[in-house]
């Protein structure tokens, strides 16, 4: 969440307690090497599936939070890579809060391996302000692994981020946060349903097209791709073209791996536009990384002038994606109120994972409550939950009716915003009434309106009752 202070003392003193008695700086990773490879799992700080959300939010510490996303190809050699980082955790937040490039830093770390053979493909961390960010960075598991044909699942990491991110930077400030994969190969042809359901644990029945996801997330985040010179397609002309298709200038190449941190508190200087160039590879100089600052100007230099390639516009498969492949804008709006909830014969909402609201289109409700299972005990047809808060699935009534959500809107947490396409979430009523922004739930009725109609009414009728949005938590699915 982004509570507390660094404290640099503490760090120094881990580092060489650590240095002193032989242990591990990546302690998770030694002990799972330890045991049968059949058993390895991630961290449980950093197991993506089930999570509702990642958030970042301002505090009374830290008011303008400002949240960085940092993920690391771990298969393969890549694996160096985070243990450099550690090393340089201090210089990273030095120069990010002492030399005034970001106001409130709050940095989530993470992995990303191999769908299709890694135990462990993805791994994402909390948002973190303090010493915390250098436990969760220390828990990652450096899995090696990788499946050999040249691409890596960065696509399902971008679309957790997309999907499972909310930053009050923002829902506040309509301001992009920072991501940066770090790694060296091709995303995979598409995103696949199955990789979805068994990582993340999304009821997504669709195939996602991998441009799709990224031009939805270069909405919230400023996305950056970063190529170290760890192996041989350093210089394949494939990865360098791939890269630079999606991101344009974003994408990075970096001669020496031991300046990644040096690189990615320079790129948040200059987008938040509070150094020059010139300035910050001086500030660079002045902290001892003189090496560094001569590939970061590198990497920085080779990027400019370096656009994303031309693509048609509109929606729906792209030449190459093949048949199947849904555009993932697509895919929030079936979820997000064209398609009908999924209901009991008893006129509950019960889905197949222990009670959870599902979309027609076989979407899980992220957001949306989920219940324990008790057949007529609560009514929840959860909808997306918003894609920028947590309002979905928790408007209920003084009686203990659970709302349908649909999109909670796009200011979130209150549940009140009326949504981003018109047919979100209509906040459940005094009288018992609840509604969803697809089809209607009426408490104790088994039937399904219209979809569409019942969205055009909740959109022309204002909102009765707002209610509390902790009145109905969804308590297997966690958040932070």
């Amino acid at each position: 969440m982004g509570y507390g202070n660094w404290d640099d003392t503490a760090y120094r003193a881990g580092q060489t307690y650590r240095a002193r008695n032989g242990i591990d700086d990546f302690g998770y990773t030694a002990r799972m090497r330890d045991q049968d490879y059949n058993t390895w799992h991630a961290h449980p700080s950093l197991d993506p599936f089930d999570v509702a959300y990642r958030e970042s939010r301002d505090s009374a510490e830290h008011g303008n939070s400002l949240p960085v996303v940092v993920l690391f190809d771990v298969t393969g050699s890549m694996g160096r890579v985070p243990r450099i980082m550690q090393t340089k955790l201090a210089k990273l937040h030095g120069l990010l809060a002492a030399r005034g490039y970001a106001d409130d830093p709050q940095v989530c770390f993470g992995a990303i391996g191999d769908a299709e053979s890694d135990r462990v493909p993805l791994q994402i961390g909390q948002f973190e302000s303090d010493n915390r960010m250098d436990d969760q960075l220390r828990e990652i598991l450096l899995e090696g692994g990788g499946g050999g044909q040249k691409s890596e699942s960065y696509e399902l990491a971008a679309y957790f981020v997309a999907r499972h991110m909310v930053t009050d930077a923002w829902e506040k400030r309509g301001k992009r946060g920072y991501l940066f994969l770090i790694g060296d190969e091709l995303n995979k042809p598409r995103l696949t349903a199955r990789h979805i359901r068994a990582v993340i644990g999304d009821h997504v029945d669709t195939d996602v097209s991998v441009e799709s996801i990224y031009r939805v997330l270069a909405e919230r985040w400023n996305v950056y791709f970063i190529l170290p010179n760890e192996s041989s397609y350093y210089l394949d002309p494939e990865i360098a073209d791939h890269w630079s298709g999606l991101l344009g200038e974003r994408f990075l190449k970096l001669e020496d791996p031991g300046a990644v941190c040096e690189l990615i508190a320079l790129a948040i200087g200059l987008g938040e536009q509070r150094v020059k160039l010139d300035e910050g590879l001086a500030d660079l100089r002045d902290l001892g990384s003189v090496a560094e600052a001569d590939a970061v100007e590198q990497a920085l230099s080779g990027a400019e002038g370096r656009g994303p390639r031309r693509r048609a516009e509109g929606r729906g498969s792209r030449a190459g994606d093949g048949a199947g492949v849904a555009d993932l804008r697509d895919l929030d709006d079936r979820r997000n109120g064209g398609a009908a909830v999924s209901r009991g014969d008893g006129g509950t909402s019960a889905g197949r994972r222990g009670g959870a609201a599902r979309t027609g289109s076989g979407g899980d409700s992220h957001g949306g409550a989920r219940v324990r299972g008790r057949a007529g005990t609560r009514d929840v047809a959860g909808g997306d939950g918003g894609r920028r808060g947590q309002g979905a699935g928790r408007s209920a009534s003084s009686r203990g009716v659970d709302g349908a959500g649909g999109d909670a809107g796009s200011r979130g947490r209150s549940g009140s915003s009326a949504g981003r396409r018109g047919d979100a979430a209509r906040a459940v009523s005094a009288d018992g009434e609840s509604g969803d922004g697809g089809a209607g739930v009426r408490r104790g009725v088994g039937r399904r309106d219209d979809a569409r109609g019942r969205a055009e009414a909740a959109g022309r009728k204002a909102v009765r009752r707002l209610v509390a949005p902790d009145e109905v938590d969804g308590p297997d699915r966690r958040t932070r």
